[in-house]
């Protein structure tokens, strides 16, 4: 067994604090971003007088772009998380425009592995679910088997986004300082 001592509820506390900061900005910027819309919408679509099909359609695009620039916002905050822990400190993490830092050196990179990953996440989810069907004791078996491959499914997908992290961003940071 590993040594106990009380250094892993610091890290854990410091991953959920800021964890619990990134969703608390991107709840504001929804809020913000939609009262905004809003807002704004409504005020130019009652002074300009523009027809409803227009209004609407200019409405859905603004919402979509705010839709699209969270999620993300949210695709890239596992990056912050496995980069803080790296530090152990928080200094640095919590700016609230860290996650797009990473998108301009690992956009292609990661994409690679979200491709290579969603289909196993997508046959374990389905199994998973396809096993509550079952009306007997194999049920219990099959979802505690689905949660160990899912638990070795997010070990694997921070170790290589921890990979990503350390040999592309960093690298491609140190060649733009030189």
């Amino acid at each position: 067994l590993p040594q106990w001592n009380c250094s892993l509820f610091k890290d854990g506390f410091r991953v959920f604090v800021l964890c619990l900061v990134y969703f608390l900005y991107v709840s504001v910027f929804c809020f913000l971003a939609c009262f905004l819309v809003g807002f704004i919408s409504g005020l130019v679509g009652t002074l300009l007088k523009i027809p409803a099909n227009i209004y609407n359609i200019c409405l859905i695009v603004v919402l979509a772009i705010v839709f699209l620039f969270t999620v993300l916002y949210m695709v890239y905050m596992p990056l912050v998380v496995v980069d803080s822990a790296k530090e152990l400190k928080l200094k640095g993490f919590l700016n609230p425009l860290k996650p797009l830092a990473y998108v301009k050196t690992l956009f292609l990179p990661y994409l690679i592995l979200l491709l290579k990953l969603v289909p196993i996440y997508i046959v374990i989810y389905i199994s998973q679910a396809l096993c509550f069907a079952l009306p007997n004791v194999l049920t219990y078996i099959l979802s505690a088997f689905c949660g160990y491959l899912m638990g070795l499914y997010s070990l694997v997908y921070y170790y290589q986004l921890r990979q990503l992290v350390e040999y592309k961003h960093y690298k491609i940071q140190k060649e733009l300082e030189e």
